[in-house]
């Protein structure tokens, strides 16, 4: 038994795969490896670390795009979402700016077009029935279109020409004069 010097500990024994036996670079156990009573079999292989990464990199390679995919997916049935809502909210707004006495068909688009510009959607199409509202006008109907070609931010042929269309109808508030 050899004792190590480089120890703090005088007389400790070392074994003989602790010794330098030709590697003065690497202090690393090249053979079996003693823990308590058992001695394993196991060897240190340093490729093995660059063959795991080249294998992690095919697994990103793989993976990676199906992730995005997903992801981006996710992000757009959000934003259709979103534009669904804008529409339900813009012909509430502008078909209530209408049916108040004084109310007309032109307040009725600007305020349907203040709601859409909000999200800014384009290509918004808002018709307002009948398009001259005075006293006697039972009640309005207002329909927007948006086009989902214009307003998402995947290519046009993913959204299949699809519309969201809405229209509301509401009877007329009368001044009680």
């Amino acid at each position: 038994m050899a004792t190590n010097r480089s120890d703090n500990h005088v007389n400790a024994p070392t074994t003989d795969f602790q010794t330098n036996a030709g590697f003065q670079s690497d202090s690393r156990p090249r053979g079996p490896v003693q823990t308590g009573n058992r001695v394993s079999r196991r060897r240190v292989n340093r490729r093995r670390g660059r063959r795991r990464r080249g294998a992690a990199m095919v697994e990103f390679a793989i993976v990676a795009p199906l992730l995005f995919f997903f992801f981006f997916a996710a992000f757009e049935f959000c934003r259709v979402s979103m534009i669904r809502h804008t529409v339900d909210n813009a012909v509430y707004e502008g078909c209530r700016k209408a049916i108040v006495p004084g109310g007309t068909a032109s307040d009725a688009r600007a305020a349907a077009n203040h709601v859409l510009g909000t999200l800014g959607l384009q290509k918004a199409t808002v018709n307002v029935s009948p398009g001259t509202i005075n006293n006697q006008t039972p009640e309005l109907t207002m329909t927007i279109e948006v086009s989902l070609d214009a307003n998402t931010f995947v290519p046009p042929q993913f959204t299949g020409g699809r519309k969201i269309i809405r229209t509301l109808t509401m009877k007329r508030e009368t001044a009680n004069l």
